[in-house]
């Protein structure tokens, strides 16, 4: 099989898994901060810096994907087909999107077992502008505008891929010059952002600044949140693939130059090292070499293909979207044996059933909920996916 007939890669599941994975620690010691429990939240910068970053690689591998298959089908028909695409990601995404917005509003505010200190109260402020802009697949607009929402605050990222799929079929079925509208979207929301960024005011809360500052706040957090930038960093990756440009790839493809970028992310991590205006699209640049490595790199250095990593990747949607859930119920298990969460022992208890939880709660829905929706997905495929 040719390369450019594949489309199944090696590892995308296990990476999607990681990805997922790293997100749930960041939250696990944020759950604990909002419960104004111990934790290393801010203590250890690795913790938040790497939750961040393991959406970026979310986006980051969403680009790469989703750009491959889009190439792949326009040349085996000439054309993108549009609308078989919107139903597929609707199909995938929708169904478990809105069964927890549905929860995130109406169920669980009215569970005292699942109450967080400060943040359920406020859930019903603003109710119908909220329920208006999840509905309408604009979590992100709510991320900027209020305070944290308790179960559904997640859901952002799943709004901005949304978002990015809105474009994203339409540019790639018009254009031919891929590179150069892959480098627009890159510096143009880059500069963009970072020009928003000298005028916006930073804080946390913006509801009480004059309309003007509000108005370029709301749009810088907007335009940072939106990281399409990252994808379209993915995308440029799977063109570098897709037309075979090997003279580019067997530099990074080589063994030293694998060590090389592997230590790079593994020092800037521990160090929780930050770039300034360009944070994630630095990181999601190495992301993608990792990607191209673990894909399409016969002599990669590591691999993330197995059985068990393969699972865990499908229900990566399925965690990421049900671990708040788990998060509360373990956290309020393990205060039975520690209600400070301050000991090694409460906090074991604590990780342990937050990670099984979280991997009931998705074997469950991805079994019983979404598979009767994924089901219809290849009568809209004119190009089939493994990944």
């Amino acid at each position: 099989m040719s390369l450019k007939s594949r489309i199944f890669f090696p590892s995308m599941n296990g990476l999607r898994f990681f990805a997922a994975f790293v997100v749930i620690i960041h939250h696990l010691e944020q759950m604990k901060y909002l419960f104004g429990l111990p934790n290393i939240f801010f203590q250890w910068h690795f913790i938040k810096i790497v939750g961040e970053l393991g959406v970026t690689l979310f986006f980051t591998l969403s680009g790469f994907l989703i750009t491959y298959l889009l190439l792949t089908e326009k040349e085996r028909f000439g054309t993108v087909f549009v609308k078989q695409f919107y139903i597929r990601r609707i199909l995938r995404i929708w169904p478990l999107y809105y069964l927890i917005i549905i929860l995130g509003l109406f169920v669980l505010p009215q569970i005292h077992f699942f109450d967080i200190p400060k943040f359920t109260e406020l859930v019903s402020t603003h109710f119908k502008t909220k329920i208006l802009f999840y509905f309408l697949l604009f979590p992100n607009v709510i991320n900027c505008l209020y305070a944290y929402m308790p179960y559904i605050a997640q859901t952002w990222s799943i709004g901005i891929e949304e978002q990015f799929y809105y474009v994203w079929p339409w540019i790639m079925k018009k254009t031919t010059n891929y590179f150069t509208v892959m480098l627009m979207i890159i510096f143009g929301l880059l500069i963009l952002t970072s020009v928003l960024s000298l005028f916006a005011n930073h804080a946390d809360d913006i509801s009480m600044l004059d309309s003007k500052t509000k108005l370029i706040t709301f749009a810088w957090k907007f335009m940072a949140m939106l990281r399409m930038s990252c994808m379209a960093i993915g995308a440029t990756g799977a063109l570098l693939l897709y037309n075979l440009e090997m003279r580019v790839l067997r530099i990074f493809f080589k063994r030293i130059s694998q060590i090389i970028i592997y230590a790079t992310v593994f020092f800037m991590l521990m160090f929780g090292i930050e770039f300034p205006f360009a944070n994630h699209e630095i990181y999601s640049c190495f992301f993608i070499l990792i990607i191209l490595n673990l894909a399409a790199n016969p002599d990669t250095l590591f691999s993330l293909e197995n059985k068990v990593l393969d699972y865990l990747g499908k229900i990566s949607y399925s965690m990421y979207m049900w671990h708040s859930i788990a998060l509360v119920a373990a956290l309020h298990a393990a205060r039975f044996i520690n209600p400070n969460l301050d000991d090694v022992l409460s906090n074991v208890v604590y990780y342990a059933l937050t990670f099984i939880g979280s991997f009931i709660l998705s074997a469950l829905s991805y079994e019983y909920f979404e598979t009767p929706f994924l089901k219809f997905k290849h009568l809209f495929a004119k190009v089939q996916s493994g990944n």
